[in-house]
């Protein structure tokens, strides 16, 4: 952010190198969801071969993340920042994720990036992992993680599902 603040205000000279330093420092995170943020912040303001390298390296810090929960969260912060030509990678990277509860956030916030085929065919696989789980907020939960992005052909589908919870607590959240 002091980066960005300052940024207009440096010679173009200064500010290239400015950045390359940032970009350095951001690499040499060692904390690897910490290293994520700094890279997706940082991304905005480099050059586009810059942009490209900063959210491939987020990727792969996200990549190699082992705690899935954070795995996740990362994906759902990386997402909304990514290049098209690395979202079929993050779309797989976010099916590792075995959890449903943790997986179903970070595919949710890759299906407004997708293409209108794997958009559904995502859709499509989260409506079938929520009428699968067990118990009754589990299915809530991720219902309720994937509607807000849900393409319309499949919310009859959804709707069906969540006439399938039991609580009405759980339904009302959905």
């Amino acid at each position: 952010e002091a980066l960005a603040a300052i940024a207009p205000y440096l010679s173009p000279t200064a500010r290239r190198q400015a950045l390359a330093e940032a970009l350095a420092a951001a690499l040499a995170i060692e904390e690897r969801y910490d290293r994520v943020v700094a890279l997706v912040d940082l991304a905005p303001h480099l050059s586009d071969d810059l942009r490209w390298r900063a959210l491939h390296e987020a990727l792969t810090a996200t990549r190699s993340i082992p705690d899935e929960s954070e795995r996740g969260r990362a994906l759902v912060f990386l997402a909304p920042h990514l290049l098209e030509q690395h979202l079929p990678d993050a779309l797989a990277d976010a099916y590792t994720i075995l959890d449903p509860l943790e997986r179903t956030p970070a595919l949710s916030a890759l299906v407004p990036r997708l293409p209108e085929e794997p958009r559904l065919r995502v859709g499509k696989d989260v409506i079938e992992t929520a009428r699968s789980v067990r118990p009754p907020h589990y299915k809530a939960g991720i219902l309720a993680a994937i509607a807000p992005v849900l393409p319309a052909e499949l919310i009859p589908e959804a709707v069906r599902v969540t006439d399938q919870i039991d609580t009405p607590y759980d339904r009302m959240h959905v």
